[in-house]
């Protein structure tokens, strides 16, 4: 059975409608979506728009998400700069690797 962009969307929001009813209770709703305006996005934040105890992210990355999950462990006095820490070690964690060679060394394991 091949199922169509519209369904999936459909099921994606059903889906995403239950997990917020579920932890409605919750003291707050944190979502980490990958990119803004992608679908998973975009329902994220129509449905926060109805749950108040809600924040919708975008542009997650590792370690964010183990940011995240590690700090679950510890009370949070202060959700909003929780999020925005979490944000920044993603933030943090983006750049590029320059492999720079040891000058005057012939040992090939080192430069990393």
């Amino acid at each position: 059975m091949i199922l169509n962009r519209e369904v999936l969307i459909l099921i994606l929001k059903m889906r995403l409608g239950k997990a917020f009813d579920k932890l409605a209770s919750c003291s707050h709703i944190v979502v980490l979506t990958d990119l803004m305006g992608g679908t998973p996005f975009k329902t994220s934040a129509m449905l926060s728009v109805e749950h108040k105890n809600s924040t919708v992210t975008y542009g997650a990355n590792l370690p964010m998400v183990l940011e995240l999950c590690m700090s679950m462990a510890d009370p949070i006095n202060d959700i909003e700069d929780f999020i925005d820490k979490t944000i920044q070690i993603g933030k943090e964690q983006i750049n590029k690797f320059v492999f720079d060679k040891v000058q005057g060394s012939n040992n090939e394991d080192e430069g990393i």
